[in-house]
C-alpha cells in the first residue's frame, strides 16, 4: 500500500511541477485525457526514475515522443523540464 501512495505522490507532484499540462503539446492532462510516464534518459542509458528524469506526457505524446529520429530527448519536453 505505502508503494500505491507514493506512486500517487510522485505522480501528483509531477502534474504540479507542469502545472499540469502537456510538455509535448502544452495541453491540460486530466483523467479523461490519460498520462503515460515518461523518462527522458531511458533506464537502458542509465535513466533513473528520479523525477529530474520524469515526465507526464498525454498517451499520444509519448508516442510521438518515441517515434521521434532522436530518441535522446525532443525539444519540447527538454523545454517542459527546464520549465518545470
Amino acid at each position: 500500500m505505502m508503494d500505491d501512495l507514493k506512486g500517487k505522490d510522485r505522480l501528483i507532484f509531477l502534474w504540479r511541477r507542469q502545472s499540469g499540462r502537456c510538455p509535448q503539446c502544452q495541453e491540460m492532462i486530466t483523467k479523461d485525457t490519460g498520462w503515460n510516464l515518461h523518462r527522458v534518459l531511458p533506464i537502458a542509458r542509465a535513466g533513473g526514475n528520479t523525477a529530474s528524469n520524469l515526465l507526464l506526457l498525454h498517451p499520444n505524446c509519448h508516442r510521438q515522443a518515441h517515434s521521434q529520429e532522436n530518441n535522446d530527448c525532443p525539444a519540447l519536453i527538454e523545454q517542459g523540464l527546464e520549465e518545470a
